[in-house]
């Protein structure tokens, strides 16, 4: 997964260790902001406690539920090859199918400009949301077709549909014509066309196929639960043997723009899409107050006096220095230590700055994390 923040190099480096001192055998490990679910799915796969994963995207909960929401592993075999064999059925008759594959088959370096301009043509004409919003952008006809398929064909109420909705959304984020996550896709007529082109080529079907099987393999010790819902809000019913992870945005820009298209695929829903990165209405995409500069403290806040009042346990990981929200570790552990018993690590990890420019920031940057525990006074 592209995903900006991720942890897993934080759980190898001293992060796991913490969560696991602090976990209390009487309660759950709460993932208040999961995004990739990386954290939820290490805690579940790891120690024999209860996860509850929440998040304001879909696409989030579908990820980790995958994982946390099993308690024994599932048999590829027997349901994969079928759901993929059915979804490249359904590609190959919908009715841009075979001038989707020809276009496909023909993708060239030296003809990108003009075939991009006629992938987008062709994927207009599709009776696909998905594949219209899409299709000769972010993904080629063909990648799109298929992806739609593959989402469309999932059955639901199967033991495997969580398993292979995660599969789809791994497989779009994999795949994907982007710089960084989904905010805007590569263009043909720049610098850039040879990373659509790259982008483009890439085997749907292959990479959906290794992403489902190694989710089956995955699962929790004690089966849990993932599912939308406000961070605060959630805080709010917690209890004192719980612990509380929290990793809330730092971007001043919602987190919705960068991942509406793993959005839309989870919601299987797109609607009308607009601007260079075809996004959906504003109205249809999650905000958070974590990312208005003029609120997200006020929010944080509010969220500690949820934490304090229910006595449970938290751990907060986030950038040292200000973040373009206003908020930093230093601030926050300003916030908490009136009411906590804070303890502080610090972590250098790189993180993503959603593609760069190569001009004003790279796509990578090295900072200082913090990781905050605090426990009720």
């Amino acid at each position: 997964m592209k995903y900006m923040g991720s942890k897993r190099t934080m759980l190898a480096g001293g992060l796991g260790e913490i969560i696991g001192r602090n976990l209390n055998k009487n309660g759950r490990f709460v993932d208040l902001f999961t995004g990739s679910g990386s954290v939820a799915c290490f805690v579940s796969e790891n120690f024999e406690t209860r996860v509850v994963a929440t998040d304001l995207q879909t696409y989030a909960t579908a990820l980790a539920g995958a994982v946390i929401e099993r308690d024994c592993g599932l048999d590829f075999d027997s349901w994969g090859p079928s759901w993929i064999a059915a979804a490249i059925y359904a590609a190959e008759k919908a009715a841009i199918g075979v001038q989707a594959a020809a276009v496909q088959n023909r993708l060239k370096i030296e003809r990108i400009h003009a075939q991009a301009e006629k992938a987008r043509a062709l994927s207009a004409m599709c009776d696909s949301d998905f594949v219209r919003a899409y299709g000769g952008w972010y993904f080629s006809p063909w990648q799109a077709l298929l992806l739609n398929a593959l989402r469309q064909s999932i059955e639901p109420g199967s033991d495997w549909e969580k398993v292979a909705l995660a599969a789809v959304i791994q497989t779009a984020s994999r795949c994907v014509a982007s710089p960084g996550h989904t905010a805007q896709p590569f263009k043909a007529n720049t610098n850039a066309a040879p990373f659509l082109l790259e982008s483009w080529l890439k085997d749907i079907i292959a990479h959906v196929t290794v992403c489902a099987s190694n989710l089956c393999g995955r699962h929790a010790k004690v089966k849990g639960v993932a599912y939308t819902g406000d961070a605060n809000e959630v805080a709010a019913k917690l209890n004192e043997w719980d612990v509380a992870f929290i990793d809330p945005p730092y971007s001043s820009v919602h987190y919705s723009r960068f991942y509406h298209v793993l959005e839309s695929l989870a919601r299987g829903v797109v609607g009308e899409v607009s601007g260079a990165g075809r996004y959906p209405s504003p109205e249809s995409r999650p905000s958070s107050l974590y990312s208005i500069p003029t609120r997200a403290e006020d929010a944080f806040s509010n969220l500690l006096k949820g934490i304090e009042y229910s006595g449970a346990t938290a751990i907060i990981t986030f950038p040292a220095s200000e973040s373009s929200n206003r908020l930093s570790g230093q601030k926050i552990k300003k916030l908490a230590s009136a009411k906590f018993n804070v303890v502080e690590d610090r972590f250098l990890s790189r993180f993503s700055t959603l593609g760069g420019d190569q001009k004003h920031r790279k796509a990578r940057q090295d900072i200082e994390e913090m990781i905050i525990t605090l426990r009720t006074r």
